[in-house]
């Protein structure tokens, strides 16, 4: 679809924010940045083998914060004309 309307591909990865208790929050201090690291990293794989073998730019994007709103703000920032979801599924 993108090679035909001649467009850009953005992968968008959101890590969601946890809210733990100040009790146990200092065990999981760093966790959300090195999640962020791994999935710029698996993106950034991916995006250079779509733009490998199909001459497609792609850029990717990782942010942290809620989902749905994440999803608005780079949608709106970034001028995105349609988006398509899909999420990993433990049965596939």
């Amino acid at each position: 679809m993108a090679k035909l309307m001649k467009a850009e591909i953005c992968l968008l990865h959101i890590v969601e924010t946890t809210t733990f208790p100040s009790s146990i929050s200092h065990a999981f201090s760093g966790f959300e940045k090195k999640v962020e690291e791994a999935s710029n990293e698996n993106l950034k794989a991916l995006a250079d083998k779509l733009h490998t073998n199909h001459g497609i730019p792609v850029s990717i994007i990782t942010e942290v914060g809620k989902i749905y709103k994440r999803i608005v703000h780079v949608a709106k920032q970034a001028h995105i004309d349609i988006i398509i979801m899909g999420t990993w599924c433990w049965w596939t």
